[in-house]
């Protein structure tokens, strides 16, 4: 009885240690949940790309270059001078398009990859806008000035949310390459009568 119990016990220790040694070899078990949860994630990446490009492309403006507006700008009146506001960057902040308002009057708005510009008298001016935060940039203009004021979107928390839209006075010889570039998103530009 004794003997019998001891190769019965053998037997049990060498059928577990032959029963682990499949588990160790066996290959790995298919986990549907794993699988499908792997699958869902890689689609809403997908998603969120196919909206991240839809809005970048979306955001930016469309119009006539500066080039072909030269033609039918207006000259400016006497006492007058000009402001033109202009926001080059496309990628970041593109869907966010703020009213600017200069004196408190909305003038246009701050579109990616677009300019737009206003006639005034000369004086002292305030350009402001606000998306999360308000800002604000105090200037003066004088008889036949051309300023130029570009916008730029800062953005906060990590690119979830926008920041604030930030006024930079550019110098003429910055501007005018830039301005090249972009599309006219202000009121349509008549030309001076003949």
């Amino acid at each position: 009885m004794y003997l019998q119990r001891r190769a019965m016990n053998a037997c049990e220790g060498d059928l577990q240690r032959i029963q682990d040694r499949e588990k160790r070899n066996a290959p790995p078990q298919f986990n549907q949940a794993t699988t499908r949860k792997k699958t869902v994630m890689k689609m809403i990446r997908l998603l969120l790309a196919i909206v991240m490009l839809a809005a970048v492309l979306t955001g930016c403006a469309s119009g006539p270059q500066q080039a072909d507006l030269e033609v039918a700008m207006p000259a400016l009146k006497p006492g007058y001078g000009r402001i033109y506001f202009l926001r080059s960057s496309a990628f970041f902040g593109s869907p966010i398009q703020p009213e600017i308002q200069l004196n408190n009057q909305v003038v246009g708005r701050s579109r990616a990859r677009g300019f737009f510009f206003v006639d005034r008298p000369a004086g002292a001016y305030q350009a402001k806008t606000s998306t999360s935060v308000a800002t604000a940039l105090d200037f003066s203009l004088s008889v036949g000035e051309v300023k130029y004021i570009r916008t730029e979107v800062n953005i906060a928390l990590m690119g979830i949310m926008p920041g604030s839209v930030s006024f930079i006075v550019m110098d003429e010889s910055m501007a005018e390459p830039e301005l090249r570039k972009l599309s006219y998103t202000g009121r349509a530009v008549k030309a001076d009568p003949k």
